[in-house]
């Protein structure tokens, strides 16, 4: 067992780390599929964070039971870590995982899924229909903003190989 630290390094974005567990195991690892992130809406509800019924396998495809644990943790600039779903904006994974104590297999799966800003609902009487916030939306503005054009490329040939300026050489 242990850990590996990947960095990577960019000229035109910005550098990133990635740590990766290795673990050597005499246990049968199990896939885990069938599940997907979701984005949503903020309700202030608790958020699973996939839909789809989850499917674990062994690695000859033959279906496993077992219960997963499962947990959450924040993505990107998101600080969530827990075992209960999260009910904030934000971005998240839910983790499944099979339980260290379990004595044949070993395999976890992470998703990732949004909660984002609930949309407003128009009334300047009671901003977001009752839900905690919203905008104004003036009588005669469309239900939907126009929707915005894509930015024009434009293709510019270089010669190749480039030019060489003069320099002189001493």
């Amino acid at each position: 067992m242990g850990t590996v630290t990947i960095t990577i390094r960019s000229d035109n974005y910005q550098n990133f780390s990635n740590t990766l567990e290795i673990i050597a195991s005499n246990k049968d690892a199990v896939t885990f599929s069938g599940v997907t992130g979701v984005i949503v809406s903020y309700t202030g509800q608790p958020v699973t964070g996939y839909t789809g019924e989850l499917v674990i396998q062994d690695s000859d495809g033959n279906p496993v039971t077992l219960t997963p644990e499962i947990s959450y943790t924040g993505r990107l600039e998101t600080s969530y870590k827990g075992t209960q779903p999260p009910t904030e904006v934000g971005t998240y994974s839910v983790i499944f995982r099979v339980a260290d104590t379990d004595p044949k297999y070993i395999g976890r799966l992470a998703v990732n899924f949004e909660i984002t800003k609930a949309q407003g609902g128009g009334d300047p009487v009671n901003p977001g229909g009752g839900n905690g916030g919203g905008t104004y939306t003036p009588p005669g503005t469309p239900a939907y903003p126009p929707r915005l054009r894509s930015p024009v490329r434009t293709a510019v040939r270089l010669p190749f190989p480039p030019p060489i300026p003069n320099r002189a050489i001493l």
